[in-house]
C-alpha cells in the first residue's frame, strides 16, 4: 500500500459514502484509512458524500439507476473527475467457507476485511494513465468469460479492463491488448484469421487454452495462427506415471506439474512452493523448428514417466499399450518475439495452456495456486505491473465461549457472587462505623 501511495503523482480524492448522522465501526475504520493515505501523500485527500442529500454528486461518478452505492461504499476519483472507480460496501469483505460439523449447514464462513486491498487497487487504477485491455474471444463456441467469473473478477480488481470480443465488430484489439481464447469448437473465418495474425504481429498478446476433449482437426485457421510462431497443441489426455506419487493427486489425470523456476511467470510460485493442478490436460508440442527471433519457454511439464492416452481409449487409464506418446509432456508454454528491444509495446507474447481448468470456475481455484499462475501469466503478457497484492485482514470473533455448565457456574461465582458478597459486607461495615 505504501509503495502504491508513494507513486501517486495526480490529485486524487477518496469519497466515503456516508451521511453525517451515521456513526458505525466501518465508517470510523474507512475514515482512519483515508486519513493515513492522505497523510502519506499530499496528492491524496478525502471527503464524505451524503447519498441522501447529495445524489447529484454521486451521479458524476456512476449511473445511480443501475448501480446502488449504499452507505459504506467508496468512490476514488481524480480531482478533475476524469477517471474514477467505485467500491461497493459488499466488496469490502471476503468470505471463505470451511467445513464445520457443529453447524446445521455443515460449514461456516470466515470473514475478512478486504478494504485496504480494494482501496489501494482503486488508487493505483485512478492514478495510472494506462489500463490493460483483456478480451475474451467469442463467436466460435468458446467457453466465454461467464465460466471464469473468479478469474475475471480478479482481473478487474487488479486494474484490467475486461470485456468480450467479437472479431469484425466495433471493438478492435490493439498492440499490447490481450485476447483470451478458451477452447474454441468452431474455426476462425479467413477474415478473422487475417485480423488476428496481423494483430499478433503488431504487438498482440494471446492466452489460449484448449480442452483435451475438443480436437483441433477441424480448427485449421486456429492451427495456422499458432503455426506462424511454430506452436501447436497435441491430441489426447496426459496421464502421469502412477509411481510418481508427488506428481499427481487423486488420479494420474490430475497432475501436479513441475514449474520452470527461471521464468517470470512461475519463478514466484516456485519460491513459495506453490502447487498447481492440471486436470484432463492435453499435451503441448514443444517447438522443433523455432521461428527466428522468438524465445520459447516450457512453463509447466510432467515427470519423465508420463504418457498420452487417446481421448476415445477403451483401456484402463494406467494401461500404456495404446499411448500416443511417452515421456515428459509440456503443459504450459510461452513464446516471446521482441522486434524492437527499445519498445516493448511491439512485443508479441503468447501463452498456451493445456487445460481450461487453470482458470474456469471450479474448486481447483480454491485448492491450488492455479489462479496465481494465470494472474502471473497475464502480468507477463501485458509486460508491466498493474496488480496490487494486499492480504485481507481476518475478522476474529472474540466472543467468549463457555464449554460446559460447571465452567459457567465457576465464572458466575467468581464474577458475580463473590464480588457481590464483598460489596455487601463492605456496606454493612461502613454503615456500622458511621453509627459509632
Amino acid at each position: 500500500t505504501y509503495t502504491t501511495i508513494d507513486e501517486v503523482d495526480k490529485d486524487i480524492v477518496i469519497h466515503l459514502i456516508y451521511s453525517d448522522s451515521t456513526n458505525t465501526e466501518l465508517k470510523v475504520q474507512l475514515e482512519e484509512m483515508a486519513k493515513k493515505y492522505a497523510a502519506r501523500n499530499g496528492h491524496i485527500s478525502y471527503d464524505f458524500i451524503d447519498p441522501y442529500t447529495e445524489p447529484t454528486r454521486l451521479q458524476r461518478y456512476v449511473d445511480t439507476q443501475t448501480v446502488n452505492l449504499s452507505e459504506g461504499s467508496v468512490i476514488v476519483s481524480r480531482a478533475d473527475d476524469t477517471k474514477s472507480r467505485y467500491i461497493l460496501r459488499t466488496d469490502l469483505y471476503t468470505y471463505s467457507y470451511v467445513e464445520d460439523s457443529s453447524s446445521s449447514w455443515g460449514y461456516s464462513y470466515q470473514q475478512a476485511f478486504d478494504g485496504e486491498a480494494k482501496l489501494t487497487s482503486a488508487v493505483k487504477f485512478v492514478n495510472s494513465d494506462e489500463t490493460p485491455n483483456v478480451y475474451f474471444l467469442t463467436g466460435h463456441k468458446e467457453m466465454d468469460m461467464n465460466v471464469s467469473n473468479i478469474f475475471v473478477n480478479y482481473l478487474r480488481n487488479e486494474n484490467y479492463n475486461v470485456a468480450s470480443l467479437t472479431l469484425g465488430g466495433e471493438t478492435e484489439p490493439g498492440p499490447g491488448d490481450t485476447i483470451v481464447i478458451n477452447t474454441p469448437q468452431t474455426d476462425l473465418t479467413d477474415e478473422e484469421y487475417e485480423e488476428l495474425s496481423e494483430w499478433l504481429e503488431n504487438g498482440g498478446r494471446l492466452l489460449m487454452a484448449q480442452d483435451s476433449l475438443v480436437g483441433m482437426d477441424d480448427l485449421d485457421n486456429f492451427k495456422a495462427l499458432l503455426d506462424i510462431y511454430s506452436l501447436s497443441f497435441g491430441e489426447g489426455i496426459v496421464v502421469e506415471d502412477s509411481n510418481a506419487t508427488d506428481s499427481w493427486i487423486n488420479t494420474p489425470a490430475m497432475i501436479s506439474p513441475k514449474m520452470n523456476s527461471e521464468h517470470d511467470i512461475t519463478s514466484t510460485l516456485t519460491a513459495v512452493n506453490g502447487y498447481l493442478r492440471a486436470y484432463l490436460a492435453r499435451p503441448i508440442n514443444e517447438c522443433d523448428m523455432p521461428r527466428s527471433g522468438v524465445q520459447y519457454s516450457v512453463l509447466l511439464n510432467t515427470s519423465d514417466g508420463a504418457y498420452v492416452k487417446p481421448v476415445d481409449s477403451e483401456t484402463d487409464i494406467l494401461d500404456t499399450s495404446d499411448a500416443i506418446s511417452t515421456g515428459s509432456q509440456v503443459l504450459a508454454y510461452s513464446a516471446l518475439r521482441s522486434p524492437d528491444m527499445d519498445d516493448p509495446s511491439k512485443d508479441t507474447r503468447i501463452v498456451l495452456l493445456s487445460s481450461p481448468y487453470f482458470f474456469i470456475d471450479t474448486n481447483l481455484l480454491q485448492q491450488s495456486f492455479n489462479l496465481d499462475f494465470v494472474m502471473a501469466a497475464m502480468e507477463w503478457l501485458v509486460n508491466h505491473d498493474v496488480s496490487v497484492y494486499v492480504r485481507a485482514s481476518q475478522i476474529v470473533n472474540n466472543t467468549l465461549s463457555i464449554p460446559d455448565a460447571s465452567t459457567a457456574i465457576t465464572i458466575a461465582v467468581f464474577s458475580f457472587v463473590i464480588p457481590l458478597a464483598v460489596a455487601v459486607a463492605g456496606i454493612v461495615v461502613w454503615v456500622r462505623r458511621r453509627r459509632l
